[in-house]
Parts: structure tokens; C-alpha cells; sequence
């Protein structure tokens, strides 16, 4: 499913830059399909038993929700639909990797591909100082956090010799190290997941992103 993302948003992307005029519809079609395909997908390899699949189910259903509102928004002069849609699609496909993740490494570039997207999207608008404003709020909240997150995956990679989830399970309840040691690490990598997806009480910086981006980007980020 995010590869099939991955590839819509590329397609949506180029349908726009070489679409005769400029319209929403144009980069709307490939990325509705895309996400739909995606669902499809899921439904066949994960199937409606798997945790993941109910949360992925949840990821894909807003972005579909999110692109079909968007194909009305004819109005909007200021964004760019080619880049508003690849942007998204690149960022929900993001969602599905980190949901799909088996281990530390691939959840952190699985998280990057899902905030830097949703960062550019916020800011899309040139020349609109609040969303530029709320943007550089994300970007910061989104560096802080990524930086406490590896230096907790540091430690546990130090205490536990792997990245792996079913591993690291397992070296944790072997592990020679002081109790305090092994929470420090925990402690240190969640709290910077949790402050990365707003997460109260690590929810400071979301209202500030929230007023500066449009309604639809803001409703995809909630």
C-alpha cells in the first residue's frame, strides 16, 4: 500500500506539470485512485484481523477523505494541486511505513517521510506569513523531537545490541544493565514519538501549526 501511494503521488505530480491547464481535478484523479488502490491492497495482504491493518485502514481512510475534499477547492489560486497532492500521499505513505514497522531504524525514516510532507504542506501557501510562521514551528518541534528520539534509540541499541522490536523485547528482560539506565532509554524514545505526533502533554506546539495551516491540511494533520 505506500508503495502504491508513493508511485500515485509521483503520477499526480506529473499529471499536474503537464495538464494542458491548471486544476485541482487533474492531480485529484490519480491521487483518489491511488489511495483506493491502496486500500485494496491492504485488504489483501494484511487482512481485517491484524492491528495494523485497523490502523492503516484509519491512515488511508482520511487521506481518501482529505483528496476527494480537495478536488472542489478550484478556488484556491495559492497552492499548487501537483505538489499539494504528492505531498500528501508522500506523507500518508509515510503513515503506513511506520505502522508496518518491524524495527526502530525503518520507524524513524517512516516517521521523517510522515512530518517533512505534512511540513511543506502547512507552508504551500508563498507569501502567506502565518503559514510560513507555523511551519518553522513544526520544522523545530519535529528536529527536537527526531534528535530525543535517536538519542534514546542510541541507548537502547547500546543496551540491547539490536533494533529489532521482537529482539529488543527479549534483551530487555536479559539485560545486565541498571534499571535506571534501561528507563532512561525508554523514557528518552518515547517521549520524542510522542512529542513528534503531538501527543498531550507534548501537544504544545500543535495549535500554532493548526492555525496557520488551510483547513484541509489541517484536518489530514488531526
Amino acid at each position: 500500500p505506500a508503495t502504491i501511494l508513493a508511485v500515485g503521488a509521483v503520477i499526480a505530480l506529473l499529471v499536474d506539470a503537464f495538464f494542458p491547464r491548471r486544476t485541482w481535478l487533474g492531480s485529484g484523479l490519480p491521487s483518489t485512485f491511488a489511495t483506493v488502490l491502496a486500500g485494496v491492497e491492504l485488504f489483501r495482504t494484511d487482512g481485517p484481523d491484524s492491528y495494523t491493518f485497523a490502523l492503516s485502514l484509519i491512515v488511508l481512510a482520511g487521506t481518501l477523505l482529505v483528496v476527494l475534499a480537495s478536488n472542489v477547492m478550484n478556488f484556491e489560486n495559492a497552492m499548487p494541486p501537483g505538489e499539494y497532492h504528492f505531498l500528501l500521499l508522500s506523507s500518508a505513505a509515510g503513515g503506513l511505513l511506520m505502522l508496518s514497522a518491524r524495527d526502530l531504524v525503518t520507524l524513524v525514516v517512516a516517521f521523517e517521510l510522515l512530518s517533512l510532507p505534512s511540513i511543506a504542506l502547512v507552508g504551500l501557501r508563498p507569501g502567506d506569513r502565518v503559514a510560513i510562521r507555523s511551519a518553522w514551528t513544526f520544522f523545530l518541534a519535529s528536529v527536537v523531537s527526531t534528535a530525543v528520539t535517536l538519542m534514546g534509540i542510541s541507548l537502547l541499541y547500546g543496551i540491547t545490541g539490536t533494533l529489532r522490536y521482537a529482539e529488543m523485547q527479549e534483551a530487555l528482560k536479559a539485560t545486565s544493565f541498571a534499571d535506571d539506565v534501561v528507563a532512561v532509554a525508554v523514557v528518552l524514545t518515547v517521549v520524542g514519538l510522542l512529542f513528534k505526533l503531538g501527543a498531550v502533554p507534548f501537544h504544545v506546539w500543535i495549535p500554532d501549526t493548526y492555525a496557520g495551516a488551510s483547513v484541509m491540511i489541517a484536518g489530514y494533520l488531526s
